[in-house]
């Protein structure tokens, strides 16, 4: 009853506050069998809501301990659906048993529930994606195991890409990549728990980084923002009212600035200056896309 009636007022609030909130390959993640899905974590709250937002079934969560620091968080977070871990980087949390939580997501998993973790570990607003730990892939390697190979689990990558994250009525992607199936690993993972564990984080890895508008710094980040920017056409405008259009053109930007990097490095301090000047001129100038937008301009 708690996790409904939070469900209608986040989504509510999240409809709201972004303008658009596009899913690409939706069906994905519409299955009746266990699941994890697997995304970045760029933005600490809001992930988990969107997640749940444009998920049909309940999902559940993992988090870390220090959130359930009292009994009554214990009780509020476990019926919202969070799942509490003590990390190694953490103070380890009274009454919060690792043991416990990762028999309660084998269980949930082998009940066709749907479980959401985010395995970089941390939250950071910026899209390069960090190290994945590797919890995803032991679990999902251990609910096989307990099962025989027989639960028919899939671990769906799940990229979360906000054109302006702190901006009010901006717009959020989420793309969705073809699930992975841990049962080839199985075998490798009785031998060398390990080794296996190490080769399916990798293939995780992989396949969330598809899934995103990666990037190699802040600085690139920052160049990449002012550049979009700078491209208020009429067709640029089209693109941000289809968001899937507007990280297109955000990925392909990064990906020449990676060539020009390589390829001739000087001028991309000469396309910075260029950039911040453009910008600087609209916006002294008050210049409007509206006016760009006029074809006899």
């Amino acid at each position: 009853m708690l996790y409904r009636l939070l469900k209608i007022i986040l989504g509510i609030g999240i409809r709201f506050y972004y303008g658009q909130i596009r899913v690409k390959n939706r069906e994905r993640i519409q299955s009746d069998g266990p699941m994890i899905i697997i995304a970045n974590h760029p933005n600490t709250l809001m992930d988990g809501w969107i997640i749940g937002h444009i998920c049909k079934q309940r999902v559940y969560y993992m988090a870390k301990g220090t959130f359930f620091s009292n009994r009554f968080k214990r009780w509020f977070l476990g019926g919202l659906g969070l799942i509490p871990i003590n990390r190694s980087v953490d103070s380890k949390m009274k009454g919060v048993s690792n043991e416990d939580s990762f028999e309660m997501c084998y269980k949930l998993l082998e009940q066709g529930k749907t479980l959401v973790i985010f395995p970089e570990g941390n939250s950071y607003q910026e899209r390069l994606l960090r190290n994945l730990k590797s919890g995803t892939a032991r679990i999902a390697l251990q609910a096989e195991t307990r099962n025989k190979g027989q639960l028919g689990l899939k671990i769906v990558p799940m990229g979360l890409v906000y054109t302006r994250p702190e901006k009010f009525r901006s717009s959020v992607l989420a793309s969705i990549g073809n699930p992975i199936d841990p049962s080839p690993y199985l075998e490798e993972f009785e031998l060398d728990p390990l080794k296996a564990t190490r080769r399916l984080t990798e293939e995780l890895r992989m396949n969330l980084s598809r899934q995103l508008v990666s990037s190699e710094s802040k600085e690139q980040e920052g160049l990449v923002d002012k550049i979009v920017d700078v491209l208020s056409t009429k067709e640029a405008k089209a693109r941000r009212k289809r968001v899937e259009k507007g990280v297109a053109r955000m990925k392909e930007v990064f990906e020449q600035l990676s060539v020009i990097r390589v390829a001739q490095p000087w001028k991309i301090e000469e396309i910075e200056e260029l950039v911040t000047h453009i910008n600087w001129q609209i916006e002294n100038l008050d210049i409007k896309s509206d006016f760009l937008d006029r074809y006899y301009r």
